[in-house]
């Protein structure tokens, strides 16, 4: 079973990340759960960059699969606040229950058609491979005048849908992850990792490099029996596979074949193989 450490220590977020991957044949743990204890600073701008910031430093630790996200609540009425910083907000010490009543406070006076807002979660996967990848979804809503519900967390009580006519912490578990920011974030995750370049090819590849180095030193010099074969085909209209499937693998970032690179930029015409 694959295993996939998620950069967070929060249990409640745990919690809906293993409800929502449930349907995954993966073993998901968090970063403290994988023994990975590293202090991160969230210092991007946006939700993208502080979950690829989170993915990155856990990914330095392992050869696992790591997932990280970034959310948070925006509320249009207050320029987008708290933003990015909804963790922080007021103090990352400071009970939810006295951020959500400040919250309420500052839109005091607002009309509903004003109190739009939105939760904005972005997920990052960083790969055993080195590549990234992102997602990002949101839940559209709008702030009440009350905390309302117990099933949720955060900024959950005051987190109103005008599809359920309450709070996100009034719905159901269940409920909430068919349309949470969140849910949907890490559904189009799963829906990435399962494409072949991205989930068992690269894995496939990784492990047949790591035992295959000698093999990959000889790369460069076989370029040129596949080379003069090819030619020596090309009059008969028949290409060769083998050439092919070289240069794709030379194409390839982060496989490390010696002269894939500089050979096709010399010959752009095994470019269109």
């Amino acid at each position: 079973m694959t295993e996939i450490i998620f950069a967070t220590g929060n249990k409640d977020k745990m919690r809906e990340i293993r409800e929502i991957m449930a349907d995954c044949d993966v073993h998901i743990v968090s970063m403290k759960e994988a023994g990975i204890r590293v202090d991160i600073v969230e210092d991007g701008t946006t939700f993208e960059e502080n979950a690829k910031i989170k993915a990155r430093v856990v990914a330095a630790h392992t050869d696992a699969i790591v997932l990280a996200d970034d959310s948070g609540l925006e509320i249009d009425a207050l320029n987008k606040e708290p933003g990015v910083y909804s963790a922080r907000y007021m103090g990352e010490d400071t009970s939810y229950d006295v951020k959500n009543k400040n919250l309420i406070d500052r839109l005091d006076g607002v009309p509903k058609e004003k109190r739009t807002a939105r939760f904005v979660c972005a997920i990052a996967a960083v790969l055993p491979d080195g590549r990234e990848l992102v997602t990002r979804q949101t839940m559209e809503g709008y702030i009440g005048w009350e905390p309302e519900g117990e099933n949720g967390f955060g900024y959950d009580p005051i987190f109103y849908l005008d599809e359920y006519g309450c709070s996100s912490a009034a719905i159901s578990p269940e409920q909430k992850n068919a349309i949470s920011h969140r849910g949907k974030a890490l559904r189009a995750m799963k829906e990435l990792l399962k494409k072949p370049s991205f989930w068992g090819l690269l894995m496939k590849l990784k492990k047949y490099l790591k035992n295959s180095k000698k093999l990959l030193t000889l790369l460069p010099g076989y370029t040129i029996i596949y080379l003069a074969s090819r030619m020596r085909h090309k009059q008969h209209g028949r290409n060769n596979i083998a050439f092919g499937v070289w240069l794709s693998l030379a194409r390839a970032p982060g496989l490390g074949i010696p002269g894939g690179r500089r050979f096709e930029s010399c010959h752009p015409d095994y470019m269109r193989v």
